[in-house]
C-alpha cells in the first residue's frame, strides 16, 4: 500500500512536462516530497532507449534506472505509469506500438522482476507480446481459454 504523497505524485507524474507546472509549484502546492517523487520520474523519463542495442546495452540502461531513482517510489510510479500506456497502446500508430511494446519487454518487465512484482511483470509481458507478436499470444490467449473450460468442466464434474 503507498502512501499519499506516492499516489499525489502518480497522478501529478507529467505535470511538469506536459503542462504549464513548474517544479517550484508543484513543490509549493503539493510539498517538497511529491515534488522530488515527479521530478525523479520525470528524469528516469528523459532516459532513451533504441530498438536496435543488444541486450548489454539494455542490462546497462536497466541499472541506470535503478540507479538514478534514489526513491523506491519513483520506480513504481514510472512502472504504473508504463503499465496504464500498455493497456491503452491501441490508441497509438503501430510503429509507436511496436516501439512502446519492445521498450516495455527489454527495460520495465525486467525491472518489476527485480523488484518482486511479478504480477506487473507477467502483464507488461503479456501486453507486449500482444503488440510484437500477435499471432503467438492469440494462440497462447485461447489455449488458455480452451484448457480453463476443460479444468471448470473437471472441477464441476467432481463437484
Amino acid at each position: 500500500e503507498l502512501d499519499k504523497e506516492t499516489i499525489v505524485a502518480g497522478l501529478l507524474h507529467d505535470a511538469v512536462e506536459d503542462t504549464w507546472m513548474t517544479y517550484e509549484e508543484v513543490e509549493k502546492e503539493f510539498g517538497s516530497e511529491v515534488a522530488l517523487l515527479v521530478d525523479g520520474v520525470t528524469k528516469l523519463g528523459q532516459l532513451s532507449y533504441s530498438a536496435d542495442k543488444v541486450e548489454v546495452q539494455a542490462e546497462n540502461l536497466r541499472k541506470m534506472f535503478l540507479a538514478m531513482a534514489k526513491d523506491i517510489r519513483v520506480i513504481l510510479i514510472k512502472l504504473a505509469d508504463r503499465l496504464h500506456n500498455m493497456r491503452t497502446l491501441q490508441y497509438m500508430r503501430p510503429e509507436k506500438q511496436q516501439e512502446k511494446a519492445r521498450e516495455t519487454m527489454d527495460i520495465y518487465a525486467p525491472i518489476a522482476m527485480r523488484l518482486g512484482i511479478s504480477k506487473i511483470k507477467v502483464e507488461l509481458d503479456d501486453l507486449s507480446l500482444k503488440y510484437l507478436k500477435p499471432d503467438v499470444y492469440y494462440d497462447l490467449v485461447e489455449k488458455i481459454a480452451l484448457r480453463k473450460s476443460e479444468r471448470e468442466q473437471f472441477v464441476g464434474a467432481i463437484v
